[in-house]
C-alpha cells in the first residue's frame, strides 16, 4: 500500500462525470508524492516523518529553475494522522531547512507555493507560517510567498 493522504483513495468513475474526486487537490498532491522519482532530482529535497504506522508525512520543496526561489511543491500528512498537527509540523520543518539553507550560503531567497482556493486546511496553514497571499493563476491556483530572514540577521525564520 502506497502514501494515502486522500480519501478515496483513487478517483472513482460515475456513468454521468466520469472519473472525479470530490477534494482533486489532495489526489493530485498524493498523485505527485507517488510519483517522484527516489533520490530526487538535485536542488529538491525530500522530508519524510515516519510514525509506528509508518509513512505519516511527505514535503517535496527546492529550487525553482531559476535558483533564486524556493518552491515548497507539496506538504502532505496520512489520512490517519489528519487534524494532529502532522502537516504544520511538516511545513515547520520544510521552513527551517530552507531556511538553514539561506543561512549556510549566505543567500535569501523567498519561498513560493501554490494552493488550491478550495482547500481551506492549506491556506489556514500557510497562513498560519506567515505566507502571503500574491496572485491567482491562469490555472486557478493561488500563489503565496514567505519572505525568510537573511543569513545576516541571525534569525530563522521571520514570522
Amino acid at each position: 500500500m502506497g502514501f494515502i493522504c486522500t480519501d478515496p483513495e483513487r478517483a472513482p468513475y460515475d456513468k454521468y462525470r466520469g472519473k472525479y474526486h470530490p477534494k482533486e487537490w489532495e489526489l493530485r498532491v498524493q498523485s505527485d508524492l507517488r510519483g517522484l522519482d527516489v533520490p530526487v532530482s538535485a536542488g529538491e529535497a525530500l522530508l519524510l516523518g515516519y510514525d509506528s504506522d509508518g509513512l505519516a508525512a511527505a514535503s517535496h520543496f527546492g529550487f525553482d529553475e531559476t535558483q533564486t526561489i524556493f518552491m515548497i511543491w507539496a506538504v502532505a500528512c496520512a489520512q490517519r494522522v489528519k487534524g494532529h498537527g502532522v502537516g504544520k509540523e511538516a511545513l515547520e520543518r520544510t521552513l527551517q531547512a530552507l531556511s538553514d539553507t539561506n543561512i549556510e550560503y549566505g543567500i535569501d531567497h523567498p519561498v513560493l507555493t501554490r494552493v488550491d482556493p478550495r482547500n481551506v486546511e492549506s491556506r489556514t496553514m500557510i497562513q498560519g507560517a506567515g505566507f502571503t497571499y500574491l496572485q491567482t493563476q491562469k490555472n486557478g491556483l493561488e500563489r503565496w510567498v514567505l519572505w525568510l530572514r537573511s543569513a545576516g540577521e541571525g534569525a530563522r525564520l521571520d514570522r
